[in-house]
């Protein structure tokens, strides 16, 4: 099976879009790892203020994942030319599948959010 190319000046980007991500997953995981002791001290004090701030960790991530897409993007179809038309598809959406993991993991924050916001 033969790799995808991506272009020499674009590998940059897409390294740090791709890490953002992964950090964006891995911060909704840690607030996924804190929900047992959450429950524990029913949804408030100092575990309450830890996922909150992980949820912002989340967002604010997110954000940059959403720049950096931008920026990656904005590449490829600069190089559209340059690439076949199995390649530009194939980062298309290879981009909009890590960019829906993000997303995905601000939602999850965002909900946990809510749930310690109605209490």
């Amino acid at each position: 099976m033969k790799a995808i190319r991506i272009p020499d000046d674009l590998k940059e980007s897409f390294g740090k879009f791709r890490s953002l991500s992964a950090k964006c997953v891995d911060l909704a995981g840690s607030i996924i790892d804190e929900l047992d002791e959450l429950v524990e001290t029913g949804f408030g004090g100092a575990e309450a203020e830890k996922i909150r701030s992980l949820a912002h960790q989340v967002a604010f991530t997110e954000h940059e994942v959403d720049v950096v897409e931008h920026e990656f993007v904005r590449g490829i179809y600069a190089r559209d030319t340059e690439l076949t038309p199995g390649e530009f598809h194939l980062w298309m959406r290879l981009t909009h599948t890590l960019s829906q993991l993000s997303n995905t993991a601000e939602n999850l924050a965002d909900s946990i959010t809510m749930v310690l916001d109605m209490k």
